[in-house]
């Protein structure tokens, strides 16, 4: 399964071995996920028992040796892999919460400013109000001296 990271690949070690003891001649994308799964050493190591240069125990030994070092660094490129994972995602939300801030302050001022137009609003009606009664007053007052006259 290509979509997985790294990759899953499903394959039956023996059988491919067998395979190639018949002389088959792997692709070069054959021969790299045989070569990821072990085959092509432990096909490298069967020759070397065949030809009695090794023991059995001592090519299984080598092998599952080789295999548990290949699950450490695919265990650790999946941990690597889910650390950086998790860090962008902090990374992201740190970014988010600033934007957010930047916001709420842009909110928070215009919300002010908006405040701000009111009351002056409010002032200059109070102040214009003011003014209409003491100018009735003085018109009163000039109508009410041409009366006197």
């Amino acid at each position: 399964n290509p979509m997985t990271s790294p990759a899953t690949i499903n394959l039956d070690t023996e059988r491919a071995c067998q395979w190639l003891k018949n002389g088959a001649q792997p692709t070069d994308t054959a021969r790299a996920i045989l070569s990821y799964k072990g085959v092509m050493l432990k096909r490298h190591l069967q020759i070397g028992v065949e030809k009695k240069a090794i023991t059995q125990e001592v090519a299984d030994a080598k092998f599952n040796a080789w295999l548990t070092e290949k699950e450490n660094k695919i265990a650790a490129k999946k941990e690597e892999k889910r650390n950086s994972l998790k860090s962008d995602a902090k990374k992201a939300l740190a970014a988010e919460m600033e934007v957010n801030a930047k916001r709420i302050a842009e909110i928070e001022k215009k919300k002010e400013e908006i405040e701000a137009a009111k009351r002056a609003e409010l002032e200059a009606a109070k102040a214009q109000a003011e003014e209409t009664p003491a100018q009735a007053e003085t018109s009163e007052e000039t109508s009410e001296e041409p009366k006197a006259e």
